[in-house]
């Protein structure tokens, strides 16, 4: 949907006037609505920004990108010129000789691509930047209540059937959980149902802690985790969130750039409205240094009040 901006008076007044022309190229702006579609005789486009004094400048083949107010003047030797929205419905507005033409702002700019990037911006920004919630002895990950139930708010509300996601490659994975009684009984089971870790932890505290090391982690290789309660040691969908939940190794979905930031990559995988990637996050943050982001982050994803699926993320429905 295209929405019309207040009509800049002085902006087209200044034009009337012969303002001066700048030899340099319509510098870059934000937020990019339109671009002018390339032709030989761009250069001879004008356009006049607001942000720059009032003062015109050319178009070029390298930077044709239009943002609301910037007034774009067709010179009278041009028959015709387009200009392309980045709208979800296309929008093309062509212009003829001579004319002087105010671009719009969009009311719906955002494409597929756009809006995923902006999701990703929102997650990053809650995960690192803002304050968790605080912690109490009483609370339970939504979508549980304080029964003796076995959960991870790792699991981000779905049931023992959901996988968990994680990097084919070696490392230690972090676990926590909630609810049930000491001691825990943790086992991994293989594709062959051959059991390949078992363990029996003591905890004292509301949230219980293993350090998981998998014996093989080649890509494809799917494991099966349970974790069991001393109070009921059987393992069925209505007392554990945990119970039989596989986690299957597979190559990143993206290329591992030790020089870029880890803090992006992880809200990527954070954005996945497919696949479980929390597991893996907890074990990257871990394994960062200790920081102020580092402890929201952690805050965050043991509260589990983080999702694309929330409303305000805009990422999955």
């Amino acid at each position: 949907m295209l929405n019309k901006p207040c009509t800049m008076y002085g902006l087209m007044l200044s034009v009337g006037l012969g303002t001066p022309i700048s030899a340099a190229h319509a510098s870059t702006c934000r937020p990019i609505v339109a671009e002018i579609q390339k032709i030989e005789a761009i250069d001879q486009v004008g356009i006049l920004r607001f942000s720059q004094g009032n003062a015109r400048e050319w178009a070029s083949q390298s930077n044709r990108a239009l943002c609301p107010g910037d007034v774009v003047i067709v010179p009278k030797t041009l028959p015709h010129l387009k200009l392309d929205y980045y709208s979800h419905l296309p929008h093309q507005q062509t212009l003829t000789a001579g004319e002087r033409y105010q671009v719009i702002a969009l009311g719906d700019p955002c494409g597929a691509l756009c809006k995923f990037e902006q999701g990703i911006k929102r997650l990053w920004d809650k995960l690192w930047n803002t304050e968790p919630p605080k912690p109490t002895t009483n609370s339970a990950p939504r979508g549980h209540d304080k029964s003796q139930h076995i959960f991870t708010p790792l699991a981000d509300g779905e049931g023992s059937k959901g996988k968990f996601y994680l990097f084919a490659r070696d490392g230690a994975i972090p676990l926590i959980w909630k609810g049930g009684e000491s001691p825990y009984r943790l086992t991994v089971k293989n594709a062959a149902g051959e059991v390949v870790v078992q363990e029996t932890i003591e905890s004292a505290n509301i949230l219980a802690e293993f350090v998981l090391t998998l014996p093989d982690t080649k890509p494809g290789l799917v494991y099966r985790l349970t974790i069991q309660s001393a109070k009921d040691k059987a393992c069925r969908r209505d007392n554990s969130k945990i119970c039989d939940k596989k986690l299957k190794l597979i190559v990143p979905p993206f290329p591992l750039d030790p020089r870029a930031d880890q803090r992006m990559m992880l809200a990527t995988l954070l954005a996945d409205c497919d696949r479980n990637w929390l597991l893996e996050i907890w074990r990257q943050i871990n394994a960062m240094p200790d920081s102020q982001q580092k402890r929201k982050a952690v805050g965050h994803l043991i509260a589990n009040n983080i999702s694309p699926f929330d409303r305000d993320i805009g990422l999955c429905r």
